[in-house]
């Protein structure tokens, strides 16, 4: 009698078992992405050196992407000695990776980064590091959409008080600059009534 895969059982064929267990303690909270190519991107940063923004790359059959920065792996310091406490991505059609991070200040005050990394997983130093949110009050990230012109839509929510939220969404330019067309001075903000938390 031959056995049959149940629905729902793990793909043997992917990684170790069905499973893929990242080599570290590294938080990816935002998905994996996928590639033309039928590879992965994971984005994230990491547990115990909280400077530290990840990117994972993987391919059709769960194992690292060796040709990706360090064996598979983007390990980079944005800022020194920032905290992070949330991390998104978006990928290019030439395979360049758009991140955003979000650095924590204090309780009540964040930032949120981005910066471009190349297909080879090196660092895209051209387009720089925008300051997407500035640390007025706490900011956190909601979704990434990258349009069809490789101008990216970023949602965020800004927290200036208690129960108190100021939800806008931020239109950046391919060169990593703020497209100022957009809204007002690049940000489309939101009343305070609006509730939205966009997975783009």
């Amino acid at each position: 009698m031959n056995a049959h895969k149940k629905i729902g059982d793990l793909d043997p064929s992917f990684g170790e078992g069905g499973k893929l267990v990242y080599p570290g303690t590294g938080i990816f909270d935002s998905g994996l992405k996928s590639l033309p190519d039928g590879k992965f991107i994971a984005v994230g940063w990491s547990a115990d050196k909280a400077s530290e923004v990840l990117v994972v790359k993987l391919m059709s059959d769960g194992k690292t992407d060796t040709g990706f920065g360090e064996q598979g792996i983007i390990r980079e310091i944005l800022i020194e000695d920032a905290e992070y406490s949330a991390a998104r991505g978006c990928v290019h059609e030439d395979g360049s990776i758009t991140v955003f991070a979000t650095q924590r200040i204090d309780n009540s005050h964040s930032v949120i980064w981005a910066a471009r990394f190349n297909p080879d997983g090196s660092r895209n130093t051209s387009f720089g590091l925008l300051e997407v949110s500035n640390e007025t009050a706490e900011n956190r990230i909601g979704g990434v959409c990258l349009q069809a012109d490789g101008k990216i839509l970023v949602t965020v929510y800004e927290v200036p008080g208690f129960n108190v939220l100021h939800p806008f969404v931020t239109r950046i330019n391919e060169d990593g600059t703020r497209d100022t067309t957009f809204g007002l001075n690049g940000s489309q903000y939101f009343s305070d009534e609006v509730s939205f938390w966009v997975k783009l």
